[in-house]
């Protein structure tokens, strides 16, 4: 809750402010590298002699620098970089050749630099891994602090700045960006191809993206595009055609949209989450290709970034939870207005509070429990160990439980609005969002004043304030889970089947909620119940990953040998940590898999996203958990 500055970056932001942000950008596929050239122009706000940046198994070549109100012409620049950590380094440039510094005066600062086989943010693909087998893939990940291997940056959330590109790539291939092309792109020599982008809304360096293949697009209106292999491009336009009311929606919450167009790319399966809210285009998984449009919340989730993440950002990774849980409040609202039932809301809440737990119990068995505190320390600490669903559902728990503090939705509404406007391109931490809550609403001044905030904020484990989540949807879910708890014959069996003969067409929200519950109870099943409920909700051919995970971890958690190979398909299709790691925990946790699960991640780390292959090292216990 204090004051104090982003424990997760090197550099020295407080003194040097980023103003623009401009890059020329090759891309090599022959030697899977990015040589990339910066051009940052910073305001001096503090007078240091060194300008210090993030980065991460970088090659570093040349830095020159000027000030324009003292010479046209840039000079070469000293630099060396700093103790290298787990986290990555310092790069120090020396700014004595430029004179003593004034506040307020321009620094302009070139950089070209190259990447590495070691970079954390580049996910590079041979043809043959892609859906067509014909051209290469490539395609970035730098939240949260991964931008700093691609490029010197000051890689934290508290910094923004519009930018511009240009992107050198071979013809026959396509680029996209967290960005706006400009123009169709024109050749630069034999076999080449240069294509402008342009960024004018501020953003921080982990919303920068780049994605380089064989993509084709499909236009939903006038703002709204999908991006994808041609292969599968058919699926995505039909899974997705709910975009623009999707959108509408948000803007009915939120405000208006303010980035122009809303563009989108589902990637190949090594993308390790659902999605990601990239300006401008946002990164999709294809495990949201389900053939009946039945996730698309997760399309709801990002878009909601556009204002929550996006717009409104968190000053460091401690605040995380300004990002996701208000993003996760105003999905469930989009939801709610989706399914026409206000009480849809706590319906998810609670469904999503078994992820929750998730969590919990995880961070407890790696002995970090502190990392569940809504507002963590993460001094001397990796953000990525801190990941998790906690942000999410803690933060949507609270910002429910204001709501109502408050007077409810109604109330409520023209308040976000409200919020997102005041705290628009200016990072924000969780003491200013608390004082602008208390301001707003003066009559509730006293009530909103007396609530535990510190224990809401730091304390580990659930959430400190809860509400009453009672609703039929839940209600509903929690009979039929009961009953299959009880069933333990064959005629109980049946008669499940028989009693619920219209659960096949119940919402996949339904199902999912249903089956997550079954799987926390952790019962050792029978085999012939467990096929029973295996064809009662169709499992075997489900496409809904949602659901084939839970019905896979309870098989293998029964001893059910049959379970084994869809897992095993499941971790070897799957990059999508979600998933991926719980269903690679659950092998290893049956001694009849374990070994195959680790030959299995052995013969498949080298196609996986950098990011999932370490983690999935750690569940496997290939490599120590981090520190």
């Amino acid at each position: 809750m204090d004051d104090k500055p982003d424990p997760n970056t090197f550099s020295n932001y407080s003194a040097f402010n980023i103003r623009s942000l401009h890059l020329d950008i090759e891309v090599c596929f022959d030697s899977k590298i990015l040589k990339i050239s910066t051009e940052t122009k910073f305001t001096v706000k503090q007078i240091e002699p060194k300008l210090l940046l993030d980065t991460e198994k970088l090659n570093t070549r040349t830095v020159h620098i000027k000030v324009p109100e003292s010479s046209d012409e840039y000079v070469e620049a000293a630099f060396e970089l700093q103790t290298e950590t787990s986290v990555g380094q310092a790069l120090c440039i020396d700014l004595s050749k430029v004179g003593p510094l004034k506040v307020d005066q321009e620094l302009l600062v070139k950089i070209v630099s190259e990447t590495t086989a070691d970079v954390t943010a580049l996910q590079w693909m041979e043809k043959e891994e892609t859906s067509g087998k014909e051209k290469p893939y490539l395609y970035t990940q730098c939240q949260s602090r991964f931008c700093r291997s691609l490029f010197p940056c000051q890689d934290t959330p508290g910094v923004k700045f519009p930018y511009t590109a240009n992107v050198t790539l071979e013809k026959g291939l396509a680029v996209v960006m967290s960005a706006i092309i400009d123009g169709e792109g024109t050749a630069t020599g034999e076999n080449k191809m240069c294509y402008k982008f342009s960024q004018k809304q501020p953003i921080p360096a982990y919303l920068f993206a780049i994605a380089v293949g064989n993509l084709v697009k499909h236009e939903f209106g006038h703002r709204c595009a999908v991006w994808t292999e041609p292969e599968i491009l058919d699926k995505c336009a039909y899974e997705f055609a709910d975009v623009e009311s999707i959108l509408q929606i948000a803007e009915s919450i939120c405000g208006p949209y303010q980035w122009t167009r809303y563009d989108f790319l589902v990637l190949p399966m090594t993308f390790p989450y659902g999605g990601m809210e990239n300006p401008n285009m946002t990164f999709l998984s294809p495990t949201l290709l389900t053939g009946d449009r039945s996730m698309v919340s997760v399309l709801a989730h990002e878009i909601t970034h556009s204002w929550t993440g996006n717009l409104v950002t968190t000053v460091s990774w401690e605040h995380f939870w300004l990002n996701e849980g208000w993003t996760r409040f105003i999905e469930d609202k989009i939801k709610a207005v989706m399914e026409k039932d206000e009480t849809y809301r706590k319906f998810l809440l609670n469904k999503e509070q078994k992820h929750l737990n998730d969590s919990l119990e995880e961070f407890e068995r790696l002995q970090k429990p502190e990392l569940t505190a809504l507002v963590p320390n993460l001094t001397n600490r990796d953000p990525e160990d801190a990941f998790s669903t906690v942000p999410y559902e803690k933060g949507c728990m609270l910002l429910t439980y204001v709501e109502s503090l408050v007077g409810g939705p109604e109330a409520f509404a023209p308040y976000i609005k409200n919020y997102v406007e005041t705290f628009k391109d200016t990072p924000i931490r969780t003491k200013a969002w608390l004082e602008h809550l208390i301001k707003y609403f003066p009559a509730k001044a006293d009530i909103l004043k007396a609530q535990p905030w510190d224990q809401i904020f730091t304390s580990p484990g659930k959430s400190v304030v809860s509400i009453d989540l009672d609703n039929p949807l839940t209600n509903k879910c929690k009979k039929v889970v009961q009953k299959w708890i009880e069933a333990s014959t064959a005629e109980d069996y049946d008669r499940m089947v028989a009693e619920y003969p219209d659960l096949k067409t119940w919402s996949q929200d339904l199902k999912i909620a249903i089956l997550g519950t079954l799987r926390e109870h952790e019962l050792i099943w029978p085999e012939d119940k467990f096929e029973k409920l295996t064809g009662q909700f169709e499992l075997r051919d489900t496409n809904n990953i949602e659901l084939r995970t839970p019905w896979i971890r309870m098989g293998l958690k029964s001893g059910i040998d049959s379970s084994i190979e869809p897992a095993l398909e499941l971790v070897k299709t799957c990059g999508r940590m979600k998933f991926l790691r719980p269903v690679y925990v659950s092998l290893y946790e049956n001694e009849s898999s374990r070994q195959r699960a680790i030959d299995t991640f052995l013969s498949m780390k080298q196609y996986m996203s950098p990011i999932s292959a370490d983690w999935v090292a750690i569940d496997l216990k290939l490599k120590s958990e981090q520190a």
